[in-house]
């Protein structure tokens, strides 16, 4: 808004602010709306299903590639997720998911299973806290890939892909669909509703 009043002139003006956020915190939270008292909310769980899953997510094959940074080391026995697909009732220790994750071990990999048995691949790839990072997975039936800054693994002989995925997991772990407050920063997300090659997910890390 622009005003641009004469010289001289008295100005009668209202400001009225809506929902302002002012939590205090480590990290940026969405604002808690409140009606007089103190209020409580979930945490912050980034997921999205229905039609804006299945418009865009192929059951078949795909690729996926994220660009973002670690911000901070995670504790004991917590797997952190980056983007993927996981399965509405279908989750905990079924293990049923298609993401990027990353651990306690500062290692970064690719979960693809039918069951939450034998992943199909895992990278395995070390990442620095604090430093920017480019990574990219693919997935069909029995043939996975994932690339971290330019580095490739893959595998052709695992579990079949399983086809029932109904949601995207951003920022939080597609099997148990939990967050990490404040572990990460995502700058950009691209899913592409078919499998890449191999070269294709390196040039796209490098």
């Amino acid at each position: 808004m622009i005003i641009t009043p004469s010289n001289g002139a008295a100005i009668d003006m209202t400001l009225r602010i809506g929902m302002p956020q002012t939590e205090l915190g480590a990290f940026p939270t969405t604002v808690i709306p409140t009606a007089g008292l103190p209020a409580t909310r979930l945490a912050d769980v980034a997921l999205f299903g229905g039609t804006n899953f299945t418009s865009v997510y192929n059951q078949i094959e795909g690729s996926y590639r994220v660009e973002g940074i670690i911000n901070a080391n995670l504790g004991a026995n917590i797997y952190g997720g980056v983007f993927g697909a996981g399965a509405l009732g279908v989750s905990g220790g079924n293990g049923t998911s298609n993401f990027i994750f990353y651990n306690p071990s500062n290692t970064f990999g690719q979960y693809v299973s039918n069951s939450g048995q034998n992943p199909a691949s895992q990278l395995s790839k070390i990442y620095t806290v604090g430093a920017g990072y480019k990574i990219a997975g693919a997935y069909a039936n029995n043939d996975f890939a994932c690339s971290f800054n330019g580095d490739i693994s893959s595998s052709t002989t695992n579990n079949a892909l399983y086809r029932s995925f109904s949601y995207f997991s951003i920022g939080n772990n597609a099997i148990n669909r939990g967050d990490v407050k404040g572990s990460q920063t995502i700058a950009n997300i691209t899913y592409y509703p078919r499998r890449l090659t191999n070269a294709q997910l390196q040039e796209l890390t490098r």
